[in-house]
This record gives C-alpha cells, structure tokens and sequence, in this order.
C-alpha cells in the first residue's frame, strides 16, 4: 500500500504545536525522519532558543553553548530560524563556564525578534542572591548589546539581574513589549539622545520589595531623552510589594492615560491585605478604621525624589536629583480607555499563633482563635477609585460612568486556606464592591478567578478543596452558594472560575 504524504501546511500545523508545547525531543525526532521533514521542522525547532552557562542544563528544553555551536557550524542558516532567545545565566558560584562561553553562539543570532536575560539559580538552592550585571564580563555586555540594537528586535526581559543598566535598553529602537523584574539602577550618559525612540505598547514590572526598585525605573522612562516612550502604552502589569509601589506607579499611568487598554495590578498580601480575627464560632470580625487608613496612603499624592549617577567631561560620574510630582493623588478614573482591568492578589489564614495554647492538638481545640487576611477591601478602594469623583458613594443611587469603557474586570484571587477556614471568611465586603461596581459600570462583565497559591507553606491546606473536577472545583462550589456572592452569580452580575481552567485573558 503506497504511503501517504500529508500536506506541508497539516505539518507544519503539527510542527507549530510541538514549537507551542515546547516538545523540542518530537521536534527534533522529526527533523530525522527525511529531508521533507527536517526542511519543514527545523525552523520550529530554533524558533525558541534557551542558552545556558549553567552545569545541568535541561537537555529537553535547554542548550550548552557546545552543543548549540555545533549544530549552527553544520547548518549556518539555522540560526536565522532563531526568533526568541532566553539566556539563563548562572553566576561564577554556581558554573565551571563563564558567560563568555555563551558569546560566540549570540554574534551568530541576526534575526532575534525578543530576548530574555535571567539569573539561574541551581535547583536545590531558590534562595540564592540574584546574578550581578557588574560581575559579567565586558564581552558578553557586549553581545548583548548588540541583540539590543538588531532591527528585528521587538521585545526585552529582564529576570532578577541585580543593578542591570537601564540606560542601555535606549539602544532598542524597536522595542515595543519590556518586562523588568528585579533591581535595576540607571546612571545619565553624556551621548547624544539616539535619533529614534522606542514606543512601548506593552509594559510589565515587578519586583520582591526591594527599596527603589520602581523609582529608577521611573526616573529612566520619564527622564531620559532616549528613553522609550510610555505615551501610547496599551497593555500595563505590575505587582505593589510596598506602600509607595502605587504612588510610583502613577506617573507611568499618567503618561498613558490615553492609550491604556489592559492594566493589571497585583497585590502583596503583606501591603494590600486587612487582618480578620474570630475568636469563637459564631463570631464575626470586621476591618478596624486603621488597616482602612494605611490602605488609603497607597493613593496619596504621588511624589518622586531619587539621586542618579550622571556622567561628567571628566570620565567620572556626578550626581544629580530627580524630582517628580503630580498636583494631586492621581485619579484612576482618568483612565477613559481601559477596557479591562485586572487586580490579583491572594488570602492566607492562621489557626493559631505562638501564644496560644498548642497541648491539645486534636478536633476544634486549635481552629480557633482563627486569623485570616482579605484583599477585599483594597479591592473595594481600587474599584472606587474607577469611579469619577462625582459618582463616588452616590446616595442610594443608581448612577452609571458613562466616561469609561471598560468591558471586563477579573479578580483573580489565591488561597491558602482549607475547607473549615474558607467557611469562616465573610465574602460581604467583596460582594459590596463587586455589586456597587456593577451598577456603577453596568456594560463591564465581572469575572472572578480563583485557585490555590503555588508552594504554599502553611498547614492549611486541603488538595481535596482546589481539586478540579467536572470542570469546576469545589472552591468554585462553595464560593457560588456563598450567601453574599451567590445572590450575584445568579443574577449574572458576576462569574466565578477556576483560575487554571478560564478563558483567554
């Protein structure tokens, strides 16, 4: 029986899901199965390229500078298949092989639409301190810089890469997607301003609650002359790891208040989430007026006064004061083009601390007095700063925004709890603040997002609670029949999920 040859398009349909999946063993199997095959296969295979320096590298995922030099010296054109490149780099503690073994394999790279630098860390030590840009060498600074100035070039991630220079992202003319984790520093240079500025359409930042992390930041996107654009920024994620996170994060947000479509903020529960305490069944606990009041200094006027180095005639580096403000606390509900705004943050409970009594370990004897943390009401005062001033609190009435466009809000929301201390929380704040939003932005789908947070380490946990079945978890099932959200899923005000089996975002 003759054998049959599918089409080049069904295979290359097939190929594009293995690239997707990151199947790079079928990949590769399937680049030995002809010469059809292989001239089909082979740009999936390099599309996506991780490089690492690292002892034990993931040989399914990752490739040694060895390796990958040896399959691009027998076929040079295979390294214009590459697209995207993640360099995982691990410091001189942690390798034989220093970063330059990595720069020979990225002069060949000319065709890179997005790269990705990030600290590697060993696998039996997360705690590690971040890869240092001053302790890499001057020629893989080099290398990447010239990813950076590829015309191809479209997006850049940094990942965890302590004092990266932000002044050399101004060679990216093209960049219009920046990720920034970590801590970074920027430093004014005596060149001249490059003739053409990136303009950002996508922007990420994040960072563990290191002090300054956004303000440099800041400082470099709003003033440097050759720094990229944020004006017509349409898409806008960032987690507050401290109190001063928002106010910082304003002046990004009213820079873009014109172009914004998807802005995503993230909650740490240590800065966005109020404290609970019931003390026996039955009882009830509300949020004190002082969490309230520390919860209301997040939207205090925002202000920014940081030192930067800046270079001198003299080959050395002076000093000089970046200031910033805005007139007043900036008003949220001046972003009229959002048309979805995502909050995430999580709740984490404690079912006894160190005072009290632990001798009796079985039954209720250690459920109460039970502690819990809520991102309710930072939710509520997020939600209400949407609100155009005129309309907040409105007096037993229904009005509507009519300035805004937003289509969609998604609370995406982690436990850390079990089965008993999920029934003890009172939903009523969070019902609140969806129900008002509701009926203030009538036109807007509300989805609520739920599931367990990853690597939990409180005993608290019940697997049996997030397991996912039918489609639908138990959480999902309690949180519906709850008596202050349940009266609003069935009136479809608003729609609870599980957070790994949810639509397209």
């Amino acid at each position: 029986m003759p054998q049959v040859q599918l089409p080049p398009e069904i295979l290359d349909y097939i190929f594009l899901h293995l690239r997707d999946t990151s199947d790079l063993p079928t990949l590769r199997a399937c680049c030995a199965v002809s010469s059809f095959f292989h001239q089909l296969a082979e740009p999936h295979l390099y599309y996506q390229l991780t490089l690492t320096n690292g002892d034990d590298p993931n040989s399914e995922l990752e490739y040694g500078p060895t390796e990958i030099l040896k399959a691009f010296s027998a076929r040079p054109h295979a390294a214009d298949h590459v697209r995207f490149v993640k360099i995982d780099l691990a410091s001189r503690d942690y390798s034989n092989l220093r970063d330059t073994v990595l720069v020979p394999v990225l002069q060949l790279l000319q065709r890179v639409e997005s790269v990705s630098l990030e600290n590697r860390l060993p696998r039996d030590d997360i705690w590690q301190e971040p890869h240092r840009w001053d302790d890499m060498s001057d020629e893989f600074h080099d290398a990447f810089l010239r990813l950076l100035t590829l015309p191809s070039l479209r997006g850049v991630s940094v990942h965890d890469i302590t004092d990266f220079p932000l002044q050399i992202l101004d060679a990216a003319s093209s960049l219009e997607h920046l990720v920034l984790v970590g801590d970074f520093s920027y430093e004014i240079q005596m060149r001249a301003p490059f003739q053409h500025r990136a303009r950002l359409k996508s922007l990420k930042m994040g960072h563990p609650d290191i002090a300054l992390a956004y303000e440099y930041i800041v400082a470099w996107l709003l003033d440097s002359p050759s720094s990229p654009v944020v004006s017509q920024l349409e898409d806008f994620k960032a987690v507050i790891a401290n109190d001063t996170d928002l106010r910082t994060l304003s002046f990004i947000l009213s820079a873009c208040a014109n172009s914004l479509k998807v802005f995503e903020l993230g909650g740490s529960p240590g800065v966005v989430n109020c404290f609970y305490r019931i003390s026996e069944p039955g009882s009830s606990s509300v949020v004190d007026d002082e969490q309230v009041d520390t919860l209301q200094l997040l939207f205090a006027r925002p202000s920014l006064d940081i030192e930067v180095l800046k270079e001198s005639p003299h080959s050395s580096f002076d000093v000089k004061n970046v200031s910033m403000s805005l007139p007043s606390s900036f008003a949220f509900s001046s972003l009229s083009t959002v048309n979805h705004l995502i909050l995430k943050s999580s709740i984490h409970a404690l079912m006894y601390s160190e005072e009290d009594s632990e001798e009796d370990t079985a039954g209720e004897a250690l459920k109460y007095p039970l502690r819990y943390w809520t991102p309710f009401e930072w939710m509520r005062l997020m939600l209400d700063q949407f609100n155009p001033p005129n309309i907040r609190h409105p007096p037993q009435s229904s009005a509507v925004v009519s300035g805004l466009v937003l289509e969609r809000l998604t609370l995406d929301i982690l436990f850390e709890v079990n089965a008993f201390v999920l029934s003890q929380i009172r939903f009523a704040p969070l019902a609140s603040a969806i129900s008002s939003f509701a009926s203030t932005v009538p036109r807007s789908t509300v989805e609520m997002r739920v599931g367990p947070v990853v690597d939990g380490y409180t005993p608290v946990m019940d697997s049996d609670l997030y397991k996912v079945e039918n489609r639908k978890s138990k959480l999902v099932e309690v949180l519906e029949r709850d008596e202050h959200l349940g009266p609003l899923v069935i009136k479809g005000l608003v729609c609870i999920s599980d957070i790994n089996h949810s639509g397209p975002v």
